[in-house]
């Protein structure tokens, strides 16, 4: 079990699920969990504790203590502790992670961290 922290709001969800927040609605794994209406127009604040697979939203900094699948905030920092293994995206804002082993897009921001080319990965594995 992972747990995410969303605007101060705790949900445990399965290891590596995947969470969207859009419309101040939060899914997990594509189902509906929550209309949160009281997140207004304010920016979202998604922390998880543990491994994950997509996160997304749309105005809102993103922290993953673990390793991410694929990551997009069109608003807001993306910080993973771990790796991501798939894409990484936002539009205004920085990536902070350990290793991506997919796609990366922040155009108006930095990219900290080493981007491996998945072809090379899979000829030294």
């Amino acid at each position: 079990m992972s747990t995410a922290t969303i605007n101060g709001k705790k949900y445990n969800f399965p290891s590596g699920g995947s969470i969207t927040v859009i419309n101040n609605k939060v899914y997990f794994n594509g189902k509906l969990a929550e209309d949160c209406s009281n997140f207004g127009e304010k920016e979202i604040k998604i922390e998880i504790q543990g491994d994950c697979g997509d996160v997304s939203t749309h105005n809102g900094e993103i922290t993953v203590h673990g390793n991410a699948k694929n990551i997009s905030s069109h608003n807001g920092n993306i910080n993973v502790g771990g790796n991501i293994s798939g894409e990484v995206s936002t539009k205004n804002g920085n990536v902070h992670c350990k290793n991506i082993y997919g796609k990366t897009n922040a155009k108006n921001g930095s990219i900290l961290g080493n981007v491996i080319n998945r072809i090379m990965q899979e000829i030294v594995d």
